[in-house]
């Protein structure tokens, strides 16, 4: 038998039997005393008058899993693995700056600070976007919350090349179509914060860990390093590196781009990789290696964004 004791709600607290709306909020069967403990024979239950619209606002109350339930990657800005710097001009059109978010004209460009961990993006004229994978897009009304001034977006496609708008709906959320491509533009103003989630109420924003955070992003984008080295002359390729490097994890097949780190015998940089049979793993090799132990040291971009 469970034993609840009613004595610390009415005597610590002293705000005597909880009620709601003129009603008890709870209602005693069978009780008896003992030890002048207030015990009971049958489960407490919630009274009939109880009205579970009035105990708890739509507002104060988020069912959706903690972790998972803001679609938009990077919202607070804090992963920034190709050391984009605030308010520098881009060069190409859709050009990432930080992690998941593009800018989308030619010169144009994303400011952002951050104080207390909470970074506040200035998004140009033109805007700022993010798109989320269709495999993560499910059919239903989503609510699209931040805190600023930008005028916010919300299409989809199919291909990821032809966007249609998605108009709000008269509560303010979108209906929003799954297994499509969702692109959030933000645009000519600030924003912080930003959250879409599905449901039309907005909730309180969701603040993942930082390691995980870095996960989401390293789908899409990653870096890593390596080192070639010779080390006969009989290889397949002149400088071979001493490790794999996996790419498993990301949305698809990444182009790849080296950058060569240091260069201890000036022999350059000529390279390249080949994938393992599956295609998840890439051994680099380096060419230019002139003599049995020379070695460079070399960093790899892996894109795989949308």
């Amino acid at each position: 038998m469970s034993t609840v004791q009613t004595n610390n709600i009415v005597d610590v607290l002293g705000i005597g039997k909880p009620t709601l709306n003129g009603e008890n909020v709870v209602t005693e069967e069978a009780t008896q005393t003992i030890a002048g403990q207030k015990t009971f024979s049958t489960p407490v239950k919630l009274a009939d008058a109880v009205n579970y619209d009035e105990a708890v606002s739509k507002n104060q109350l988020d069912t959706k899993p903690t972790g998972f339930k803001n679609l938009i990657i990077n919202a607070n800005g804090l992963i920034n693995q190709r050391g984009y710097v605030s308010g520098t001009a881009t060069t190409v059109n859709n050009e990432y700056t930080l992690d998941r978010w593009r800018v989308i004209t030619s010169g144009e460009a994303l400011t952002f600070s951050t104080t207390d961990n909470i970074t506040t993006f200035t998004a140009p004229l033109n805007g700022v976007e993010q798109i989320v994978e269709d495999i993560n897009v499910i059919s239903g009304n989503y609510t699209l919350s931040f805190t600023g001034t930008a005028t916010a977006t919300i299409s989809q496609s199919s291909d990821n090349v032809t966007y249609t708008a998605v108009t709000a709906n008269a509560d303010g959320s979108y209906t929003i179509v799954g297994m499509l491509y969702t692109k959030v533009n933000l645009a000519g103003g600030t924003f912080s914060l930003v959250q879409l989630e599905e449901g039309s109420v907005a909730t309180p924003f969701e603040q993942r860990p930082y390691g995980l955070e870095l996960s989401l992003c390293q789908r899409y984008y990653k870096e890593d390093s390596f080192i070639c080295v010779r080390v006969n002359d009989n290889s397949s390729f002149v400088g071979q590196s001493i490790q794999s490097i996996s790419f498993a994890l990301m949305r698809s097949k990444p182009t790849f781009t080296f950058t060569l780190l240091s260069d201890v015998f000036g022999d350059g940089q000529n390279t390249s990789g080949l994938s393992d049979n599956l295609g998840t793993d890439l051994v680099p090799h380096n060419d230019n290696l002139s003599a049995v132990g020379h070695y460079t040291e070399h960093l790899v971009k892996m894109d795989a964004e949308l």
